[in-house]
């Protein structure tokens, strides 16, 4: 309880009731220990508060001084992820886990299956999976079972908000780096025969969610439960308006040179294309989308029309504008091509970024199996130089 001169006067109290016993001696020991920590722990509380200063040299020295006293910085620490609340009890965590302090992972597992909505301890459980291999199977289960969509939702409960989204990000570290993507295993080490099917569940849901920043987090964080594709899920159609699904493929951009669509058959009119996905916003502020295409094109983000320019024409390039906060945006671009020249490109420009081809790097789509409506096996390849994504 980082008391030391109690427990110091405690010591002298015992020691004077254990004259002749064989152990007096580890006593004075102890005394000695808890007196050079107790003297090393003067000023650590000023410390730990100085450890959310705003001056950025008094947070090193602050952190310095906590790691310089050794094994009473880390009783000090351990008190104040016990003790206090927010960003306090998150900073002297972070020191806790640079320093791999072993006993302080009990102390931050029951602060959390306490109170597992607390906002302060949902920041917790980011850094536990800095150590996420130094848990026991056992404490690994004891968190388990008090989450939901864990042990609630099989109830028929739910997280509607998705509060405890940072439980479930920590569980796919566990899945990754503790069992290797081994879901059996994962099952086992937290003794739920549904463990994976269920966080699962939970991603798939979120990355449904109206709420850009859940759907985000499902994006990048669920990826071990539910992992999403770098690109758009391309489907080609024979005919102008969408008539029949012949051919899909992962395309990591919009951008088709002159009668290059990928059609098996080599057919490079009377075609459409859909490409669906989500695209990923990590700075606030106005996009401009362009696409330059020869015949239409029609552009959505959030089923909101930014591009719509549905004609018979040659290459044009059109624009479109649009305010879009960070996270994950429902992304949707729609072509068709009559006859004589057929291409398609796809750009945009925003807060940090110069006018460039949409890229992979901030495209997703679902995983899929089969063309729609056919129930025959599906060809997804990535696409190559020539073709879309080159």
């Amino acid at each position: 309880d980082a008391l030391f001169g109690k427990a110091r006067n405690k010591a002298k109290r015992l020691l004077a009731k254990l004259k002749g016993h064989p152990r007096r001696q580890e006593l004075r020991k102890i005394i000695a220990r808890l007196a050079a920590e107790d003297e090393a722990a003067i000023g650590l509380d000023f410390a730990i508060r100085q450890l959310l200063a705003k001056d950025p040299a008094a947070r090193r020295i602050a952190r310095k001084k906590i790691i310089a006293a050794e094994q009473a910085g880390h009783i000090i620490l351990r008190k104040t992820l016990r003790e206090a609340t927010g960003e306090t009890a998150l900073a002297a965590a972070r020191i806790l886990v640079e320093l791999r302090d072993e006993p302080s992972l009990p102390l931050t597992l029951n602060r959390l299956i306490k109170n597992p909505k607390s906002t302060g301890n949902r920041a917790l459980i980011r850094l536990l999976k800095l150590m996420a291999g130094q848990l026991r199977g056992d404490q690994l289960a004891q968190l388990y079972r008090v989450l939901p969509p864990a042990g609630l939702q099989r109830q028929g409960e739910k997280d509607p908000k998705f509060e405890l989204r940072e439980y479930v990000g920590f569980f796919g570290v566990v899945l990754g780096k503790v069992c290797a993507g081994d879901k059996s295993k994962f099952n086992r080490l937290l003794k739920a025969a549904d463990a994976y099917a269920c966080l699962k569940s939970y991603v798939q849901a979120a990355l449904g969610s109206p709420d850009e920043a859940v759907a985000a987090w499902a994006l990048e964080d669920g990826a071990p439960f539910a992992p999403l594709l770098k690109g758009l899920r391309g489907s080609y159609f024979e005919g102008l308006n969408f008539d029949k699904l012949v051919y899909e493929q992962l395309d990591t951009r919009i951008e088709v040179p002159e009668r290059k669509f990928p059609y098996p058959d080599g057919r490079q009119d009377n075609i459409s294309v859909r490409w669906t996905g989500w695209i990923l916003i990590r700075k606030p502020g106005k996009y401009t989308f362009y696409s330059a295409a020869d015949d239409g094109q029609r552009l959505w983000l959030e089923q909101k029309a930014v591009i719509d320019d549905w004609n018979y024409h040659g290459v044009e390039e059109k624009q479109g504008t649009i305010e879009l906060a960070p996270g994950l945006h429902a992304f949707k671009v729609e072509f068709f091509q009559g006859g004589g020249g057929a291409s398609i490109k796809v750009s945009w420009q925003g807060p940090g970024i110069k006018l460039q081809v949409i890229t992979a790097e901030v495209l997703r789509t679902k995983p899929w199996k089969k063309i729609a409506g056919t129930g025959g096996p599906l060809s997804v390849r990535p696409s190559t130089p020539g073709e879309i994504g080159r």
